[in-house]
């Protein structure tokens, strides 16, 4: 069989690496495809602790891990008022403990959650994956070093509280990558008063890859591998997109430009994306490119296919 190439929309259950999923679907690949060698690439890992949507991308469609990595993602968090601990989870050691307040109110959580929307300073946690000259953070924190990371930016969409029973509290959030869901419970937790460490986390969206649509990595066999492979087009929903038919798509495929009067641009619902995506006559992504006006052409720049070429 073919090399296979696309999307897998995973929910990834608590309890289970990150690693350990891209295993397992690994030899799934390797059964249908009787090959050895099976290119998977992930958009983004979860922590054993979390669960939800982990998009892994088959073959070509690694191609386009950046451009999905760029895309929102939204999860449900659930946070333990009270404590903090060194992993910023409750998988941690506690290093510090402090009563809850009677200010720490529902309404006092609600009003306090705009200081943490927008475009904020985040500092990531020490058990991350973070390099530090050359080595990951938390190994260094796993050898009980200090680690020191600088702030960083990052930007949350929405932010909600969906409920608060002391200890506890439960947020949405939607936000794009490099994002640390443990540390912004944390960072909420210290204006509180109070601190608080993560307790449950579950991604529910991955840009346009969503909970209700994953498939339990238990339930995934070599009879519905096929059938739960996402083409992928799926990870550029708003991009317009342009049609390139005999000669021409032969062009694209290799990364050479093609004739705007030679391709036809498909209804978007007017949607404004400077990117562009060409699909072939049979419907399927060929490549992901800009239009150039001044040269009145489409130029290629990231081509799903093993044969690229390098027109100018």
């Amino acid at each position: 069989m073919a090399a296979l190439h696309g999307f897998l929309n995973i929910n990834k259950p608590t309890g289970v690496t990150s690693a350990e999923v891209v295993n397992r679907v690994k030899q799934v690949c390797r059964s249908v495809t009787r090959q050895n060698h099976v290119k998977i690439g992930h958009c983004g890992t979860l922590d054993p602790l979390a669960n939800g949507v982990l998009v892994l991308c088959l073959g070509h469609a690694s191609r386009l891990q950046d451009i999905l990595h760029e895309q929102p993602k939204s999860y449900v968090g659930r946070f333990l008022l009270g404590q903090e601990t060194n992993t910023e989870d409750t998988t941690g050691e506690v290093t510090l403990e402090t009563p809850i307040g009677d200010h720490v109110t529902r309404e006092a959580i609600a009003a306090l959650l705009p200081e943490f929307t927008g475009r904020i300073a985040q500092v990531p946690p020490a058990f991350s994956s973070i390099s530090i000259d050359g080595r990951r953070a938390y190994k260094m924190a796993r050898k009980g070093r200090d680690v020191e990371i600088d702030a960083r930016d990052v930007k949350i969409f929405e932010l909600a509280l969906t409920s608060f029973e002391t200890p506890y509290l439960d947020l949405k959030i939607t936000c794009a990558a490099g994002t640390y869901i443990r540390s912004l419970g944390r960072d909420i937790g210290r204006r509180l008063g109070c601190g608080a460490t993560m307790a449950g986390l579950t991604r529910d969206a991955v840009g346009p890859f969503r909970l209700d649509d994953a498939i339990h990595i238990d339930h995934l066999q070599n009879n519905n591998l096929q059938t739960a492979l996402h083409p992928p087009a799926h990870a550029i929903p708003k991009f317009p997109l342009w049609k390139v038919i005999g000669r021409y798509e032969a062009l694209a495929r290799m990364g050479n430009p093609v004739p705007i009067a030679h391709a036809e641009a498909l209804p978007n619902d007017g949607v404004v994306e400077s990117r562009i995506g060409f699909v072939g006559e049979c419907g399927r992504l060929l490549a992901i490119g800009e239009v150039r006006p001044d040269r009145q052409d489409l130029k290629p720049r990231i081509v799903l296919s093993d044969k690229v070429g390098s027109g100018k």
